[in-house]
C-alpha cells in the first residue's frame, strides 16, 4: 500500500473503540516491503489483485478465526 493507505491503517488503529476491525489490504503485485509496512501499521493480511469471491471469503474466514 502507499503511504496514504498505511496512514489510514494507523488512524483506524489509533481510534478508541471496543471493536478492533480486521484490516485486509489488496495489492496489484507482491511487494514484501509494502506488506510489512501495512502489517506493522496494523493490517492482518493481504490479497493480490485480481482476486475472486472465494479467495476473498476464505481470507475473511481466516481473519474471523484469528480474531
Amino acid at each position: 500500500p502507499d503511504v496514504q493507505a498505511v496512514d489510514l491503517i494507523r488512524r483506524v488503529r489509533a481510534m478508541e473503540s471496543p471493536i478492533r476491525p480486521q484490516i485486509l489490504i489488496s495489492l496489484v503485485e507482491l511487494d514484501i516491503a509494502s506488506i510489512m509496512r501495512a502489517k506493522r501499521a496494523g493490517a492482518q493480511g493481504y490479497l493480490l489483485k485480481p482476486f475472486n469471491r472465494p479467495q476473498l471469503l476464505e481470507r475473511f474466514r481466516a481473519l474471523k478465526i484469528a480474531a
